[in-house]
Parts: structure tokens; C-alpha cells; sequence
């Protein structure tokens, strides 16, 4: 947020998306989170088209999103891995 305020760049769907918004749904925690924004400058604004952005458009991203997510794949031992303080040059 500090670097889009300093550099005038504005997150615009926090001003024009329901608060409730959001673009990923986690099925194994019950949760919803925004994965990812609309950055654009104030002469950016006028030129998106907030009246193309309907439930069915957010339903197949949100589609999309989970295809392209259920295809990362992470090494079970990086998941399992916690030591903060790790100097292992093999772990970075």
C-alpha cells in the first residue's frame, strides 16, 4: 500500500467492488481472500469497464484461478519445512 501511495498508483477496486469482493475461494480452510487487484493512475480509471464485471465474469475467474492453482505442485518437505532461521543455502 505504501509503495502504490507514494508512486500514485491507485488500488482501484478497493473504490469502485463491493467490500465483499473477493477472487479466491480456499475449500480447505472455508475461506475467501483477494488473490489479486486492479492497479491503475487516475487518468487509467475512465478506461476500465466496471460494467463488464458481473457475478458470472467473477464466477469464471474464480473458476480459472482454482484450475491454474490445483496445478502448482510444492515438495512436501518445502511445505513441512519451518526452521525461520535456516542457514541451508539448499533451502533458499
Amino acid at each position: 500500500m505504501k509503495f502504490c501511495n507514494d508512486e500514485g498508483i491507485l488500488i482501484t477496486d478497493y473504490d469502485y467492488l463491493p467490500k465483499d469482493s473477493y477472487t479466491f475461494t480456499s475449500s480447505a480452510h472455508n475461506t475467501m481472500s483477494w488473490l489479486d487487484h486492479i492497479l491503475t493512475t487516475s487518468t487509467g480509471i475512465p478506461r476500465i469497464d466496471w460494467s463488464s464485471i458481473d457475478s458470472p465474469s467473477i464466477d469464471g475467474y474464480n473458476n480459472k484461478t482454482t484450475q491454474l492453482l490445483c496445478n502448482i505442485t510444492l515438495d512436501y518437505d518445502m511445505l513441512s519445512f519451518n526452521e525461520i532461521s535456516c542457514n541451508n543455502s539448499d533451502h533458499n
